[in-house]
């Protein structure tokens, strides 16, 4: 299985396809089982594509304060969080990086 790689779906799967019935015996076998998209799936990935949507709204300068559910809201509220975690933890291996070379080319 090669990094990224995810499961194409029933519809496109060759092995899935041309497998004898039980044909959920061919996904049990296959590495890429745990990317098999669910009817779940779908839907949740419809709802991030709406919070990822507010939180563009939002850093566009609109407000969002009505548009937003709760569960939208938390949603945001957790994506500000680690974004500014990954915005910290970039500041801190830049300082780190210049001080390296700092140290380098001041020798």
């Amino acid at each position: 299985m090669a990094e990224g790689e995810r499961c194409p779906g029933e519809r496109k799967c060759r092995p899935f396809q041309s497998a004898a019935e039980p044909k959920i015996q061919a996904c049990k076998l296959c590495p890429l089982l745990p990317t098999k998209p669910t009817v779940g799936s779908k839907r949740d990935e419809e709802f991030l594509d709406q919070v990822q949507r507010l939180i563009r709204r939002r850093d566009s300068g609109f407000d969002i304060s009505n548009l937003a559910t709760n569960l939208e809201y938390e949603c945001i509220l957790h994506w500000d969080d680690v974004v500014a975690t990954y915005e910290r933890q970039h500041q801190a291996r830049t300082a780190v990086i210049f001080e390296l070379l700092k140290v380098k080319f001041l020798q």
